[in-house]
Order: structure tokens, then C-alpha cells, then sequence
């Protein structure tokens, strides 16, 4: 298993002045890129050919001509000249396969087409990567990319920003976005995260200080190609094993709302949801992220086996003869656990299991998940930890939408009986 710490900094400055910026930390720090990487695509729909921005290119920049990958036309870019320039490797067994090594890609011409963008190169995507750097002096600078990722782009030259990780500098640029740095750091046991973090704060210090500039870390694991079968294998285990674990939850917490229900007051005052959700979290041990207070407005906590658990917490007093009552956005609880090799998801909404006025449903519905995750801890975190092991302690969560947002194997249910008998409640 492979670990990388990504920070992508949305950096001020305009995209030329951002490179040589780049250049002169990498100097400062004796870094030195071994590889450059580029991906420039182009979406014109310009009359002629001649006309396009990739003719263009090749016009200004004759060295290019080699790297142009003409893509057929398309139901949606019917109207358009659709291709890109790249010099990014084929996967092939989950190995990365670069073209010719040429002596043309230099840093002076990355600068100067940098230099002319998006002024008057407005390339839909720009993507330029110094690649190949030995952040430390015992880097494993060969790259990786999630197998099932490769999977589906076997054919094609692989150019996804996210899913290529290796030790390196991404500078990226959309059409209509400002300019975006990654900073990617392989995380070991010699190399852990506290040392990736000083590395991006040398760019920091000179793109801005966080406060300056929206900078978001994260942690993405690579599962090794070899892995693939073995994953498949686990994941489908898991499946099964958590369907059934779901049927046996729901008849769970269909008998304990009835139980709860009976236990009180039809006229008890409704009670507060602020205070209702701020109990639950602090009894569940759930507080913001202690690096990242603002991450996705939910709320985590690392579990056994350093997987972690993500909460999102919804709920609202709704009337039960009120229309949204069955089709209700504002009512439920959806929990991610994920770790290295596995994300598993669920939703649930036990304001299914009961039709009441909320002053009776109140403390049943929040009752209910504290049950729900209870179970979770004691029956469903051992079961992915005998199939899927421990993940490391390198792998530290900073942003649960980009930690597990790649994250192929993904695993889950729906705990909600309406849903489960085939009543779609959206």
C-alpha cells in the first residue's frame, strides 16, 4: 500500500508567474524534477483547422507536433476540433509506460507556453507536472494510479491529475477556474506526514500563509495492481456479509422505536435539535476535524484499526401529515467508515421506522442512530478489519470528500425500510 499526501493550493498569482515561482523554491531546497508532464487540452470550434489553437501551438512550438492526439469527433463536441497534447504515460498492467525520453521538454518551454496562458492559449485544461522528485534522499520516485482506475483507461493516454500520484509538482488550470499547485509527498514510516507538511509549507510561504490562500490536504491510498483480485475478492465478501448484517439492524431498530415510542408522552414538549445533536456528537465522541473545523459539515472520530468514521447529521421537526413527511430531505443520518481498502456508506433514516409528531420522534430518531453506530462499532468494524486489515497509521484524515472520493471499493446499504421494500422515498 502506497500513501500520498496531496495539498492543493489555490494560488493568487496569474498562471505565467507561477512556475518560475515554483522553480525557484525547488532550487532554493536543491529539488530537482527528473521528468515534465503536460496535458493541454483543446476544445475549439474554430471554422478551419488551421485556425484552432492546437495548429496554433504546433506553429509557435514545431516540438510539440509529436505530442498532438487527435480524438474523433464526438456527439458532444460534434461542432468542435477536439484533441490534446500529452506526454502523460500509458497504463499497462498497472505500470506506467512513458513515451521516448526527448530532450525538447525543458523548463524553458514549459515557461513559455505557461507564459501565453490563457493568453491567447485558452486551453480547456491545462495540466503541467514536474515529476520524478526525491523530496528525501531514499524516494520511491516511480509513480502510481488506482488499479481500477487504470483499469478503465488502459487504451488511453492517462492524464487525470488525481489518480497519477507520485512524488511531484502539479500546476493546474481550467478553462474558466483560477490556477490550482498540488504538492504530492509519498508518506512512510521514515517520511510521515509531519515531514510531507514541511515540505508544503515552503510553498506556502510563498504562494500565501493558509489564511491567505484555500489550501485543502488530504490522503489518498494506493492499492498495488497485484492487489486487484484479492480486493474483488474481500469486497464482495463484505457485500454480502453487510446485507445480511442490515437485514438483522433494520428488524434492530424497528423494535427499539417501538419500544421508545411507547415510553413516552404523546403531549411531551418538543424537544431542541441544537441541543438534540449536540449531545448525540458528544456522546458519540464526533467533533469537527481537529486540523480541518470546517471539512464538509459533518463530523468524525478514528475508530479501532485506524479506519475512520464520518457522520452526516440531518434532522429537522417535520409533521408527520405534512407532504414532505415521505419524500423528507431534512431527516437522516449518512455515515461513511472508510480505510485503506474499503469505503463503505449508509443512510439512514429512522424517522422511517415510526410515523409520529416530532416531540415523540425527537429522542427516538437520535436514540436510534446512537444504537445504529453502537452496532457498527462492536459487529461491522471487526468484520472489515478480519477481511480487509488494519490500515496504517500514516493514512491520517485531513478531508473526508477527497480521502475517499477516488476510493474504488466502495461498500454499503440503505437502512431504511421504505427503501428496502422498493419505495424510492426521493
Amino acid at each position: 500500500m502506497r500513501r500520498f499526501l496531496n495539498a492543493m493550493i489555490e494560488v493568487k498569482q496569474k498562471f505565467p508567474e507561477i512556475l518560475p515561482l515554483v522553480y525557484r523554491i525547488m532550487q532554493e531546497n536543491q529539488w530537482e524534477e527528473k521528468r515534465r508532464l503536460f496535458f493541454l487540452e483543446d476544445v475549439n470550434d474554430a471554422k478551419t483547422e488551421s485556425r484552432t489553437l492546437h495548429a496554433m501551438m504546433c506553429r509557435a512550438f514545431p516540438q510539440l507536433m509529436s505530442y498532438w492526439h487527435p480524438t474523433e469527433k464526438s456527439e458532444k463536441y460534434e461542432e468542435k476540433w477536439y484533441g490534446y497534447f500529452s506526454n502523460f504515460p500509458e497504463f499497462i498492467d498497472g505500470n506506467a509506460v512513458f513515451m521516448t525520453e526527448k530532450e525538447e521538454i525543458t523548463r524553458g518551454l514549459l515557461e513559455s507556453i505557461a507564459a501565453k496562458i490563457p493568453k491567447p492559449y485558452s486551453f480547456f485544461q491545462t495540466d503541467i507536472a514536474l515529476d520524478d522528485i526525491s523530496w528525501y534522499k531514499d524516494c520511491n520516485t516511480t509513480p502510481t494510479l488506482d488499479w481500477q482506475a487504470g483499469k478503465i483507461h488502459a487504451s488511453a493516454f492517462f492524464f487525470h491529475a488525481m489518480f497519477y500520484q507520485s512524488n511531484s509538482v502539479f500546476l493546474e488550470k481550467r478553462f474558466d477556474m483560477k490556477a490550482a499547485l498540488r504538492i504530492r509527498i509519498e508518506l512512510t514510516r521514515e517520511n510521515p506526514r509531519k515531514k510531507a507538511l514541511e515540505i508544503v509549507e515552503k510553498f506556502q510561504a510563498v504562494f500565501g500563509t493558509p489564511k491567505q490562500t484555500y489550501t485543502k490536504i488530504y490522503t489518498i491510498s494506493v492499492s498495488p495492481w497485484e492487489n486487484r483480485e484479492w480486493l474483488l475478492h474481500r469486497t464482495n465478501q463484505m457485500q454480502e456479509w453487510y446485507n445480511e448484517w442490515c437485514r438483522i439492524t433494520v428488524a434492530t431498530l424497528q423494535e427499539f422505536a417501538e419500544r421508545k415510542k411507547q415510553s413516552i408522552q404523546i403531549d411531551a414538549a418538543a424537544p431542541d435539535i441544537k441541543n438534540l445533536k449536540k449531545h448525540f456528537c458528544q456522546e458519540q465522541r464526533l467533533t469537527r476535524h481537529e486540523i480541518r473545523n470546517w471539512d464538509d459539515y459533518g463530523w468524525c472520530r478514528r475508530l479501532a484499526h485506524n479506519f475512520w468514521i464520518y457522520v452526516e447529521l440531518v434532522a429537522a421537526p417535520v409533521e408527520p401529515d405534512s407532504f414532505s413527511f415521505e419524500h423528507d430531505l431534512n431527516n437522516y443520518m449518512r455515515i461513511y467508515c472508510y480505510g485503506d481498502n474499503f469505503h463503505l456508506y449508509d443512510h439512514l433514516d429512522m424517522r422511517s421506522f415510526v410515523k409520529a409528531p416530532w416531540n415523540v420522534m425527537g429522542n427516538i430518531v437520535f436514540n436510534g442512530y446512537a444504537l445504529y453506530i453502537k452496532l457498527f462499532e462492536e459487529e461491522v468494524v471487526p468484520k472489515l478489519a478480519e477481511l480487509f486489515g488494519d490500515t496504517g497509521e500514516e493514512f491520517y484524515q485531513e478531508s473526508y470528500e477527497m480521502d475517499v472520493y477516488w476510493q474504488q471499493n466502495l461498500l454499503g446499504g440503505w437502512m431504511d425500510e421504505r427503501r428496502r421494500a422498493g419505495k424510492n422515498i426521493w
